[in-house]
């Protein structure tokens, strides 16, 4: 803990900056600003939106490829161990 104004200062700032974003966002001209421009960009938002669901099918597949990969080399890994088991036990 610091002294007295380091304090102060945090009170300050704890309280002080809340209240100014929630002025600043209050204002209907920044309202104005936001909702216009959501409005304007929703088409580039849905093409966004068709690329991301694309990136995630690839993904997808890409995880679904590499599973299969590592479950088929576990089942290597599993052969050769039981194979080495059963050439030293005879």
């Amino acid at each position: 803990m610091g002294n007295w104004k380091l304090e102060s200062f945090k009170f300050a700032f704890y309280v002080a900056f809340p209240v100014g974003i929630f002025y600043y966002f209050n204002k209907p001209e920044v309202y104005d600003y936001f909702v216009n421009r959501l409005k304007r960009e929703q088409p580039e938002m849905i093409a966004a939106a068709k690329t991301q669901e694309e990136f995630r099918q690839l993904k997808e597949e890409f995880l679904v490829a590499q599973r299969l990969k590592n479950r088929a080399a576990l089942e290597e890994a599993k052969r050769d161990l039981l194979s080495q088991r059963q050439q030293s036990s005879t």
